[in-house]
């Protein structure tokens, strides 16, 4: 939500239009740190040599991705390669450790997260506010309107809404 003011402000003008690839970036390293979440079974079990498995087949995807996509993509080629490869890794790896160490993950509440924080990015991006200040303010509106949207959206548990209730 920050990235293109930050830009401005952090790094020289010839690097203004590195916005869409930065925020592409964090996309895919998003993906890769759910996707090690995931995989703690391994860890918990003791069968790191899985982990390393998923790793190794990630990184063949990753090494194909690099080779056929940025000779023709460039700086994008290697984003998109870097982001099939840790899809895969996400998609082998869950079904890995599902079968190694069973959890019952929520999936429905952790794509609510997903589908609000999606959400909030398209209102912003289709906001169409152009100076760095605009931008701050809606990122800020933004930021603040995630935690709300999902506590008024009936997605918290009641223990959970407990809890917060005895914070504030």
């Amino acid at each position: 939500l920050f990235m293109r003011p930050l830009l401005r402000i952090m790094a020289p003008p010839a690097f203004a239009d590195a916005g869409p690839l930065a925020i592409a970036l964090v996309v895919v390293y998003l993906i890769r740190s759910t996707g090690d979440y995931f995989r703690s079974a391994f860890a918990l079990e003791n069968v790191n040599i899985k982990g390393a498995r998923v790793v190794a087949i990630g990184t063949l995807v990753c090494l194909g991705g690099y080779i056929f996509l940025i000779p023709r993509f460039g700086a994008w080629g290697a984003v998109w390669a870097t982001g099939a490869a840790f899809c895969v890794m996400f998609a082998v790896g869950l079904a890995q450790a599902q079968q190694v160490r069973h959890f019952d993950f929520e999936y429905g509440r952790l794509g609510a997260i997903g589908a609000v924080a999606v959400g909030l990015y398209v209102i912003h991006r289709v906001s169409g506010l152009q100076t760095s200040v605009g931008q701050l303010l809606i990122g800020l509106a933004c930021t603040l309107a995630y935690p709300l949207v999902l506590y008024l959206g009936g997605f918290l548990q009641e223990d959970e809404r407990r809890v917060l209730q005895a914070l504030f």
